[in-house]
């Protein structure tokens, strides 16, 4: 995804403005899941995917009356049984797709944006708001809220309902809510999450390139330097342990941390998860 939030800075840094498709509301075995993000570029051509087929090819359509309108647009789609067979595509499910014009010359979506970008490499978490009117078609205001509160772009709605809006059950995925007469797109901005993999071990270096291949971040901790170094984990953060019957150095762990216990024996992977 942070491929996505790059090229629509490296656009807006130019002054191009772009089309955005972002899958949202999904239910059932839709091409993508919620979150799935495309950019429509002005000629025509894309970065990223929401599932190929016959559905991606027709938001690409769509995404030209945008360029045209400057006006969101939201798309609902139903897969099922014959209708997916029509459209040439295996997966069934239904959801809804954001098409969302990004104007070039608004120097405020390029700050946002570069906010984005900010937020994943200070590891940091933050939210993109976007709220379209039930009755207005041409209306749009769109926002990133950060984690302290701070917030880049417009978006008009009292306080305690943007806190309600970031801070409620559905935080972690995207997901939308109506309020008054609009409705609000909430997409979290986050990093993927950290593996920490307490043993350095054969199991270990298949699971570390296939978390980092997903987008994770990796520590492997082991207390043997011939098995926990660069060699053998390039891309991981390495933690050499005096021993596991040590206790272990403070790790950055929240949330978005996942713990996997695969020492060399049954009483070690025991301490550690003690």
């Amino acid at each position: 995804m942070k491929k996505i939030w790059q090229e629509i800075v490296n656009l807006l840094s130019k002054g191009e403005s772009l089309v955005t498709a972002t899958v949202f509301n999904t239910a059932g075995s839709a091409p993508r899941t919620a979150g799935a993000k495309m950019v429509v570029k002005g000629d025509g051509s894309i970065v990223g995917t929401i599932g190929g087929g016959r559905l991606e090819g027709e938001v690409r359509e769509l995404a030209r009356e945008v360029f045209i309108t400057k006006a969101p647009f939201v798309k609902a789609f139903e897969l099922t049984g014959a209708d997916a067979a029509q459209m040439d595509m295996i997966c069934g499910g239904k959801g809804e797709v954001l098409l969302d014009y990004i104007d070039g010359e608004d120097k405020l979506n390029l700050e946002i944006y570069r906010g984005i970008l900010d937020v994943l490499m200070k590891k940091e978490k933050a939210w993109l708001i976007t709220a379209l009117s039930t009755k207005d078609s041409g209306y749009r205001q769109q926002c990133l809220v950060k984690k302290d509160g701070t917030l880049l772009g417009r978006l008009d709605c009292e306080s305690d309902f943007l806190e309600k809006l970031i801070k409620g059950p559905a935080k972690i995925t995207i997901h939308s809510q109506v309020w008054e007469d609009r409705r609000l797109l909430v997409e979290p901005i986050r990093n993927t999450g950290t593996v920490f993999i307490f043993g350095a071990g054969h199991v270990s270096q298949q699971i570390a390139p296939l978390a980092e291949r997903v987008g994770f971040k990796t520590v492997v901790l082991d207390d043997r330097k011939e098995y926990a170094n660069k060699e053998r984990f390039p891309e991981s953060e390495i933690i050499l342990l005096s021993s596991f019957s040590e206790p272990l150095p403070p790790l950055d762990i929240d949330e978005d941390s996942y713990l996997v216990i695969v020492t060399r024996g049954h009483l070690h992977d025991k301490t550690v998860l003690e």
